[in-house]
């Protein structure tokens, strides 16, 4: 009886106040957890899944095979969702997109991002991550999402690297000897590609900040690159297209899969995609003109409705509930307490002039 007296106690006025928090707390202290890994298995080793795909295509075969090369996708519709849809209908077999295709590093970005590679169908699509995909604590989710931020892989009879340059600053001691060391047994191979976001040096020929930070370490995977016969060097990070050589390693960079170019012009600033075609030892690179939004900033607003919008009802929504119901509970928790909280206040005062009355009338009676 005593044990319930004290629970009794401890659900009334401003102990029922708190005890609704904790069990707020609690509720949302579980759910939001449960909600992350929800969303997490449901996208979890995705460039593995990729991969597995690869090795089942048909068509890339030792004696060669074609795929597509993108970048800086991120806060665009017209022209990403252009390209994905293309590229879900021709006659590539995979496709690397080299970074910058997320709004933000947060999940719900990445969730829309993977809504939108939907749309290039049951095409394997890999991924580099770039500044965007690693902002805040994007790099844990991208591991979550996709996998190792750098790995290897085989097609066909080419070997192809996928580096990760820690938003510029460049590939640390350890990824490089990790790099040193797959080259070298891929000497055997027709052909070497490499894939990283950020160029060694920068295609503008300007102090642009598209180039790796420290062009020390730059020289450094140049001269690596030199050294074990890599054919081709693919990038992004600089708005446009750009292609020619670093030393006797060729290389093309694009950037213009969406994210907003200015400047525009018909040499290098224009929304491209790369269909790169190898046969053998031979690496030929296409470059597809894309046409522009009609206006840059609705297409940039579009962008951001749909992904809130998006994030809310597919992502968020259930979360968004709770988080309304455990609102709605304290309120109304703090209401009835702050109700008994007043009513034990009119009481106290009716209480004491009881008492009064009582003691002068118990007086009343000694007296006589």
């Amino acid at each position: 009886m005593a044990t319930l007296g004290r629970i009794r106690r401890a659900l009334s006025g401003h102990g029922r106040l708190v005890t609704a928090c904790l069990l707020a707390s609690a509720f949302l202290g579980v759910l939001l957890p449960l909600h992350f890994s929800m969303a997490y298995k449901e996208v979890s080793g995705r460039n593995r899944a990729q991969l597995e795909m690869l090795a089942r295509r048909a068509d890339v075969r030792p004696e060669g095979f074609s795929f597509a090369v993108l970048g800086e996708s991120a806060d665009s519709r017209r022209v990403f969702e252009g390209i994905l849809r293309n590229l879900g209908g021709d006659d590539t077999a995979f496709c690397l997109h080299l970074g910058d295709g997320v709004h933000a590093g947060d999940i719900t970005s990445y969730a829309y991002f993977l809504k939108q590679l939907d749309l290039a169908g049951r095409k394997p699509l890999l991924m580099v991550p770039g500044p965007d995909e690693l902002e805040g604590g994007g790099r844990e989710v991208f591991r979550e999402v996709f996998g190792e931020t750098y790995y290897s892989f085989q097609a066909g009879d080419c070997f192809l690297a996928v580096l990760d340059d820690r938003g510029g600053e460049g590939p640390d001691p350890e990824q490089v000897a990790w790099l040193r060391g797959e080259m070298e047994r891929a000497q055997d191979r027709s052909c070497r590609l490499v894939f990283m976001h950020h160029p060694l040096f920068d295609p503008e020929g300007a102090e642009s900040g598209s180039a790796l930070r420290d062009q020390d370490l730059a020289r450094e995977l140049l001269a690596l690159f030199e050294e074990n016969g890599v054919d081709m060097v693919f990038a992004s990070h600089a708005p446009g297209y750009y292609q020619g050589s670093w030393g006797g390693v060729r290389y093309a960079v694009t950037g213009g899969a969406g994210r907003s170019i200015e400047q525009r012009d018909d040499r290098h600033r224009f929304y491209n995609y790369l269909k790169v075609t190898v046969s053998g030892s031979k690496v030929d690179v296409e470059v597809v003109k894309t046409p522009g939004p009609s206006s840059e900033g609705w297409d940039h607003a579009a962008f951001l409705w749909s992904l809130h919008a998006y994030g809310f009802f597919a992502i968020w929504f259930w979360w968004d509930m709770a988080l309304l119901a455990a609102g709605v509970l304290l309120v109304f928790a703090a209401h009835d307490a702050f109700r008994r909280a007043r009513a034990r206040r009119r009481v106290a005062p009716e209480a004491g002039a009881s008492g009064d009355v009582l003691q002068h009338y118990n007086g009343g009676l000694k007296d006589g």
